[in-house]
């Protein structure tokens, strides 16, 4: 769903434009039958040809025979060269049919983990780079099809290890206004205080404007209610040790000083935000440098019996040498408590703990993560692991025995309930499948496969009620719409079985194309839309069929915080639709804080904290909170205004007003199906040397200013002060 890629990047020959620096050691061209020696075929014909060679006059041409059992046939190849001088194994490739072939590989590393991946062979000629950089040293490659039901074939050649240099071209934030003239106070402290919205960003050398100046923090929240506040400064001289710190309000939390990275524009991208502002990082203090900006985030959780009213505190700026500067902090504690809704999924997509080494360190990851989530107002998760293969066991009678005690998968579902996520879990990891393939020697088409595949869902469905956990959605095959026919067909049959199964409910996700509407549509409970939804005529004949309708992966690279808030909480709204998921709440290749050590860059809302690095949320998470908690605020405002239409009177009429104002407010937003993608940077250039340049601010095309979002949930709010008031359920504020 997320497109889970290990190591690729497939390049149609004579497309790559970029100029880049390659260094190559070649492995084989198979000129001789050497070169055939390197490789070990399992379960393929591997045949030396003068056909489509790419390199010299010979190439291979591997036959992945088709079954209808499941099997993944292919070659392995064992690296024999010092894997820290090379990034990828380069390999060129030729498909003669008509349509693409799916490719997949496996890396089994010498610790003794193994990493997956895989692409689209495009037909005719193409180059794929499995990129090795980071890691750690691979003992074996085995490049296989997975599953193939029918016979295909594909053409190899020019096996090479390459080391790319300046592959990817920056595109470099530019400001050219001047900053206001400092005052005497500015002077004397060192820099300019400024703020500006939460969605918007603020490069090191972004110069504040007059107007932005600020000499006080002011927000309002309710009791109990995360909420984000975030300040800027212009740095007039070298300040070291730079601390901000708030106290006085009935709130705790942790200030947090924004992180430039390089982000890849998207994670395939071969351009790259250079020093984009994405990180949130958990660091006590900065230096800035004059002529600098740097900005921070106050994290605030207000306490749950925070009394109603406005609280004053401060916010402290310390540099070492200088005097503390502090400005007043005001709080506006609302007189009520947020609604959270019964029927929206926001959920971040989990691959589970990754960096604990011991099962009790990664249950204590495990439950980090998810408390995380769960504060951020996660309602569910896309779940990316299921059963050990161990777990599971057949009987003579064609019954099926689950081990879930001591499993990952039971401690999930435990900590799932246990921290109060109300909606189902979109599983993502079909065991059901692995576990089909266990009941015997069937082919997928067979009954017997079928019977096997239903009778471990059903049992599974069984011991989730009498452990109280969670109902389980699940997705039998991911993005299908991306793959080929076969897995189009496979995810067909899988849906159609798992809708024999009483109360069973399934998912599907991809491009909103003929094959998600029309053919796999029918069969999945949850239409899940990638980057986008269908048409409202669409989205409202797929709800009034009875199909949730939710949209995924609208900013995997999550640097982009109006995306983020807008398609959690307003586009909810405007799109009349059932919630949001994103790729992922832990995901990388190569490092987590380099996006191009890698084709692929990095999918990262959470950044860790190892190799020394402090780690914090991203930008977008931190976004993602407070959208659905504009969501919440209208939430809360509905749910008093049908009580105030209940009740009649003069309440119902406050009621009427307060929808008028609401109504009037989702009616301002420029709404489009698609997101993704759809934010633009309002300026653009290029320098002298042909670099290209962005500037300004990074803004979807909803027809708001990003001071709107603050705004709009202003208004909502004293709409339902006023309902509230009408019913006598708080005193008149």
């Amino acid at each position: 769903m997320q497109r889970i890629i290990i190591a690729m990047a497939a390049i149609v020959a004579g497309t790559l434009t970029t100029a880049v620096c390659v260094a190559q050691l070649p492995v084989t061209s198979f000129e001789t039958e050497a070169g055939m020696e390197l490789f070990s075929p399992g379960g393929v014909t591997f045949e030396r040809v003068q056909q489509h060679a790419s390199d010299g006059e010979w190439a291979v041409r591997v036959l992945f025979p088709g079954s209808e059992q499941d099997t993944w046939p292919g070659f392995s190849f064992r690296p024999q060269v010092d894997l820290d001088k090379y990034q990828a194994l380069a390999f060129d490739t030729y498909n003669p049919a008509d349509e693409p072939v799916r490719l997949s590989w496996r890396l089994d590393l010498a610790d003794g983990e193994s990493e997956f991946g895989g692409t689209s062979i495009a037909p005719g000629a193409s180059t794929t780079e499995l990129w090795i950089a980071g890691l750690g040293e691979v003992e074996r490659i085995y490049l296989y099809d997975r599953m193939p039901r029918e016979d295909h074939e594909i053409f190899f050649d020019n096996f090479r290890w390459t080391t790319i240099e300046n592959r990817f071209e920056p595109l470099i934030y530019v400001d050219p206004a001047e900053p206001p003239a400092p005052t005497d106070q500015e002077q004397q402290q060192g820099f300019i205080l400024f703020g500006v919205p939460l969605t918007d960003v603020v490069f090191a050398n972004r110069v504040p404007r007059a107007e932005e100046r600020i000499g006080s923090v002011d927000l309002f929240a309710t009791p109990g209610e995360f909420e984000a506040a975030t300040l800027s400064l212009h740095a007039l001289d070298d300040l070291e040790d730079v601390q901000v710190r708030f106290d006085g309000i009935p709130a705790s939390g942790e200030v947090l000083p924004i992180r430039t990275l390089d982000k890849r524009v998207t994670y395939n991208a071969d351009r790259y935000i250079a020093d984009m502002p994405v990180l949130a990082e958990r660091v006590e203090s900065v230096d800035v440098l004059a002529g600098t900006s740097k900005r921070f985030v106050i994290e605030m959780a207000i306490d749950e019996n925070a009394a109603a009213g406005t609280h004053e505190g401060t916010v402290t700026i310390s540099a070492d040498g200088r005097d503390p500067v502090t400005i007043p902090l005001r709080l506006r504690v609302l007189p009520y408590v947020l609604a959270e809704p019964n029927d929206m999924f926001w959920g971040e997509y989990y691959k589970g703990p990754q960096f604990a080494t011991t099962p009790e360190g990664r249950l204590a990851e495990m439950r980090s993560d998810l408390e995380d989530q769960r504060a951020h107002g996660m309602t569910s998760v896309g779940l990316t692991f299921g059963l050990p293969a161990e777990a599971i066991s057949w009987r003579e009678d064609g019954s099926v025995d689950i081990a879930l005690d001591g499993t990952q998968y039971a401690a999930f579902m435990d900590m799932y309930v246990e921290l109060g996520f109300p909606m189902p879990v979109i599983l993502l990891s079909d065991s059901g499948q692995a576990a089909a393939s266990r009941a015997g020697d069937f082919a997928f088409e067979s009954e017997e496969w079928a019977e096997a595949y239903t009778t471990f869902w059903r049992t599974m469905q069984a011991e989730h009620q009498e452990r109280g956990w969670p109902e389980v959605i699940v997705q039998p095959v991911d993005e299908p719409g991306w793959q080929t026919v076969v897995h189009q067909q496979r995810n067909v049959r899988l849906l159609k079985l798992l809708k024999q199964i009483p109360a069973m409910r399934t998912e599907q996700d991809g491009p909103g194309d003929e094959y998600f509407h029309e053919v796999a549509g029918p069969w999945a409970d949850v239409w899940n839309y990638n980057g986008g939804v269908a048409e409202p005529e669409v989205v409202d004949q797929a709800q009034a069929a009875g199909h949730i309708v939710t949209v995924y992966n609208c900013d995997v690279e999550s640097y982009r915080p109006e995306v983020d808030r807008y398609v959690t909480g307003w586009y909810q709204l405007a799109a009349d639709i059932s919630g949001a998921y994103n790729w992922a709440y832990v995901s990388y290749n190569g490092s987590p804080y380099d996006d191009n050590d890698h084709p692929t860059g990095t999918w990262m809302h959470v950044y860790p904290a190892i190799d020394g690095e402090a780690g914090g949320p991203s930008t977008g998470w931190i976004a993602a909170r407070e959208g659905i908690d504009d969501y919440r605020y209208v939430h809360t405002l509905l749910t008093a205004i049908e009580r105030a239409e209940q009740a009649g009177g003069e309440a119902a009429e406050v009621a009427r007003e307060a929808r008028a104002e609401l109504d009037a407010i989702i009616a301002s937003i420029d709404y489009t199906p698609r997101v993704r993608n759809m934010a633009r940077w309002t300026e653009s250039g290029q320098m002298a040397d042909g670099t290209r340049t962005i500037g300004g601010t990074l803004k979807l095309p909803n027809g708001w200013r990003h001071a709107d979002y603050a705004a709009n949930r202003w208004l909502v709010a004293q709409q339902t002060l006023r309902v509230l008031e009408a019913l006598g359920e708080i005193e008149a504020q």
